[in-house]
């Protein structure tokens, strides 16, 4: 799901962060490139939550992942679920590259 920005907006506050992460030394590696998680019910403190996460529609370079979040005392309730579309890319060429056999076992 693509959300784009509305064109009517207030900025309300800037902040500059750092980029504290360098590629893997063998110039390749994960990118998310599309995120979105759905809110429908509150958690409560003090509690535990139990995540599960899913893949699908694995391809060359990319794949889909999805999570479900629920409290550990009630299990049947989805209180958040959200994706993401995971490319791999070859950081050099900042361009999509193939899975390795690895990776691609894992989301198959």
């Amino acid at each position: 799901m693509r959300m784009t920005l509305p064109e009517a907006k207030k900025l309300v506050h800037t902040r500059v962060i750092p980029i504290r992460y360098s590629p893997t030394p063998a110039g390749e590696g994960p990118v998310i490139v599309n995120a979105f998680c759905n809110f429908y019910k509150q958690l409560v403190f003090p509690g535990d939550v139990l995540a599960k996460m899913y893949v699908s529609d694995p391809g060359r370079s990319s794949f889909e992942s999805w999570c479900t979040v629920s409290l550990t005392t009630d299990l049947d309730t989805i209180y958040a679920e959200g994706g993401a579309t995971t490319v791999w890319v070859n950081f050099p060429l900042q361009k999509s590259a193939p899975m390795p056999e690895a990776m691609l076992a894992h989301v198959r």
